[in-house]
């Protein structure tokens, strides 16, 4: 029951952005209804706000990635630190660097939160060596595998037959008894999964320091 009640949630969320966010686990949040919750009918949504429209774009990165809004500013205040040009690329390749979202991605667990819980039980090998913070960025040319034995756990092997994404360019895996993922090139915005407006991220996050 905690569990058909954990997925209503998720789809309720999901309902109200309409839109499907890959990282929240199973797909079908949108396919029998596609107006907001509270609505006994696909009626029109209502016209939003400037400040609305930004907020929404917020809460999707939020909930595909799974993080709380500390999390969230955290990462602005890495990229505007870092940032030469465009601190939003910075931020966008950051969030996809994450581990849990490169284990999520990789095919080896069905969504972030999952992943999460993967790494947390130090289920993961980063360049070889077990890591359990969900949060690390991952760097180019480093390595991200399970521990030999986590190959044969049911939820794995089902998800790598049917995986929620397919494999992102910034990504190569190399296949075999032991499949290992490799981050190849920096992810960028273009690899965000899902429609996003950087513009409105951009302008929300804008006074952040």
């Amino acid at each position: 029951m905690a569990n058909s009640g954990n997925k209503k949630r998720k789809f309720k969320v999901q309902r109200r952005l309409g839109i499907e966010l890959p990282g929240m686990g199973r797909p079908g949040a949108l396919a029998k209804r596609k107006y907001p919750p509270g609505h006994h009918g696909p009626k029109s949504r209502q016209s939003t706000s400037e400040f609305g429209k930004r907020l929404a774009e917020k809460q999707k990165l939020r909930f595909h990635y799974m993080m709380r809004e500390g999390q969230v500013k955290l990462f602005v205040k890495r990229s505007k630190k870092g940032a030469h040009l465009n601190w939003v690329e910075d931020f966008f390749t950051l969030l996809e660097s994450r581990l849990d979202n490169i284990v999520f991605r990789l095919g080896f667990a069905p969504s972030i939160l999952a992943a999460r819980q993967i790494i947390v039980h130090k289920k993961v090998l980063v360049n070889g060596k077990r890591l359990d913070i969900p949060s690390y960025v991952v760097r180019v040319g480093e390595t991200v595998e399970l521990v030999d034995a986590y190959y044969a756990n049911a939820i794995v092997q089902q998800t790598r037959q049917s995986p929620r994404l397919g494999l992102p360019d910034y990504l190569t895996l190399t296949e075999g008894a032991k499949p290992v993922g490799t981050v190849s090139t920096k992810p960028t915005y273009e690899d965000i999964p899902f429609v996003l407006d950087k513009r409105f991220i951009a302008e929300y996050y804008n006074k952040t320091k």
